[in-house]
């Protein structure tokens, strides 16, 4: 389960092509891919759960946001769109 409104936030130490699998996942996900400058680069709409193909995108990204399936298109996410993190600690860059 995953309310509709939280997620999974995978921060890398570089920017570069990121790839995720589903094996042990159980729902449909969209999977967000964020670069330094903060702006959306590319995303994977409903990942199909429990599998091993690699969900990648063209460009490298150094965040990563899992959210429930269905979720950018509802809200207007796209290549392109800024993301704020808010507050998590320390500044980000």
């Amino acid at each position: 389960e995953l309310p509709p409104h939280q997620g999974m936030l995978f921060i890398f130490e570089k920017q570069k092509t990121q790839s995720f699998w589903m094996k042990n996942t159980y729902l449909f996900l969209d999977i967000i891919f964020i670069d330094d400058s903060h702006q959306v680069v590319g995303i994977v709409e409903n990942a199909e759960p429990e599998t091993l193909t690699p969900r990648r995108v063209a460009a490298p990204s150094r965040f990563v946001v899992e959210v429930i399936g269905g979720y950018a298109a509802k809200h207007g996410i796209r290549n392109g769109t800024r993301v704020t993190f808010g507050t998590l600690g320390p500044a980000l860059p």
